[in-house]
């Protein structure tokens, strides 16, 4: 297995940034995000500067099979994460009362379970 390094939240923002510096930096890149499009604009990006192209792996980590597909998708790859860079989430602004019930369960479950979830069975 060759050794990569992962990054969720990777199509915007700060993931969109680490990518282009670990890359510059000679890591192979497994990019990881639910917009596939923008994962594959990123690739592209890098790629056109020169350095190698980054696989991409469309996987919301909301959903309850994130881990199973992210761990299928390394293996076809033959890569395992030497480095995961844990990017993806949100977060909420107001009063808790005055929020939406769901949302505040899919903010806790991406940033909390999926993180959690990802670390205990990414390597199994």
């Amino acid at each position: 297995m060759r050794p990569v390094t992962l990054i969720t939240g990777a199509s915007a923002g700060i993931g969109w940034a680490l990518a282009h510096v670990f890359a510059e930096h000679g890591h192979a890149l497994v990019l990881v995000a639910r917009r596939e499009k923008r994962l594959k604009a990123l690739a592209d990006a890098i790629a056109a500067k020169g350095h190698g192209t980054p696989a991409c792996l469309p996987v919301d980590l909301e959903q309850a099979d994130a881990v199973e597909r992210i761990r299928d998708g390394l293996a076809k790859l033959d890569a395992e994460p030497a480095i995961v860079v844990n990017n993806a989430g949100f977060g909420l602004v107001g009063l808790a009362s005055e929020l939406d019930h769901d949302e505040q369960l899919g903010m806790i479950d991406l940033n909390v379970r999926a993180l959690t979830e990802s670390f205990a069975r990414l390597r199994r």
